[in-house]
């Protein structure tokens, strides 16, 4: 039986019995795998989710898909007839909001090959009622046989051990961008680690802003040292003009952070992170490279949902539409009706044209805009 249909959670003969009642879930502290880079200099950097996430651009850029992915409502369809979704898809874990669940997700399928969820609960009928996300970095798939390698999960009186195979309670979502961000971008993700850090080293560099230096006369010692120091820095908070004997020269510290280049390749960085996560270069404060065009806010949300967003979206649609947690003959998909809704007086436009043309009824165009249908009153 292959991979796919091992993962499957209800099979053309079996409908699998359900797990028992939902209860609060006790989350384990996670403690991420890892992959190491080593440099040209012999320095070793960390590529996995929490060093990844640090780069304030990769995390701007996954946030803005996964964010916003994750926010999107499901809605079901037999045809042309809307259904309303199960509470599976509105609420999987009922420890936290639906849209917080779904945007670990989306997280996911941007940094790994696959995103999980695991059924802790069942309807009758053997569909999914309750789940909890399940972090990818520890899930391992060989085969036939999916592998918890976390630590050990209590879900209400049901306990994943650690090794534990779970292929029978997973639902596993394909990235529609495998093997992921932290694999395709590992040299640019290293590169923006390597330059993050030694912003950081700059930062806390404690080089002084000048030093005095003997030119004649006999050697100062120690204490001598320490006491002419601490009077040029008591003489500086009272008078701006100092006076040096001709044993004595004062030079100040150059220190150019414009040599270092670091804000140019910071720059650098940010443009090649939006084009790993093929975002536009605004979604991660980057420069574009070229010309600017004027468009709305629409229109930016638009050329985000069809260029970015949409892979996504139809990998978790299409893998909710599955026979194993949709019944056979609904399809389930994302609505976009908020996040592309335009300005009223747009609005108002099309709505006028489509009643005009009779398309619409005046009832169904005042659910458009989410208002109750007009109550006749009596003469």
């Amino acid at each position: 039986m292959g991979l796919r249909n091992a993962l499957r959670l209800v099979s053309a003969d079996t409908v699998p019995p359900p797990l028992g009642a939902s209860a609060p879930v006790t989350r384990p502290q996670w403690q991420a795998r890892s992959s190491s880079w080593t440099t040209a200099g012999g320095s070793t950097v960390v590529v996995n989710r929490e060093t990844a996430l640090s780069v304030p651009a990769f995390r701007q850029g996954v946030h803005a898909i996964a964010g916003t992915a994750g926010t999107f409502p499901l809605q079901v369809h037999r045809g042309s007839e809307r259904l309303a979704p199960p509470l599976f898809l509105q609420q999987p874990d009922p420890d936290e909001p639906g849209s917080v669940t779904f945007t670990r997700l989306f997280t996911d399928l941007v940094l790994y090959p696959y995103a999980w969820l695991y059924v802790t609960e069942r309807l009758a009928d053997g569909f999914p009622r309750h789940g909890i996300y399940l972090p990818a970095e520890y899930v391992h798939v060989d085969g036939p046989i999916v592998t918890w390698e976390g630590e050990q999960l209590q879900v209400g009186t049901l306990t994943i051990e650690t090794g534990a195979d779970i292929a029978e309670n997973v639902l596993r979502f394909d990235s529609p961008t495998a093997p992921g961000a932290l694999r395709d971008g590992a040299r640019i993700l290293t590169s923006c680690l390597l330059v993050e850090n030694a912003v950081r080293r700059f930062a806390m560099l404690d080089v002084p802003g000048g030093f005095l230096r003997q030119t004649g006369g006999p050697e100062l010692t120690s204490d001598e040292v320490l006491e002419l120091l601490d009077g040029w820095e008591a003489a500086r908070e009272q008078r701006s003009t100092a006076f040096l004997s001709q044993t004595l020269d004062y030079a100040t510290t150059a220190l150019d952070p414009k040599a270092l280049q670091l804000v140019e390749a910071r720059a650098a960085n940010a443009v090649d992170v939006a084009r790993l996560l093929n975002l536009p270069p605004m979604y991660v404060n980057a420069e574009s490279g070229g010309s600017m065009t004027y468009s709305t806010v629409t229109q930016q949300g638009q050329a985000l949902a069809n260029l970015t967003l949409a892979p996504y979206l139809f990998a978790v649609a299409g893998r909710l539409s599955m026979a194993d947690v949709t019944p056979l003959g609904q399809t389930v998909s994302h609505s976009l009706d908020t996040f592309l809704r335009t300005d009223l007086a747009t609005r108002a436009q099309s709505l006028s044209v489509l009643l005009g043309a009779g398309v619409l009824t005046v009832d169904e165009a005042r659910a458009i805009e989410g208002l109750p249908p007009l109550v006749e009153v009596a003469p």
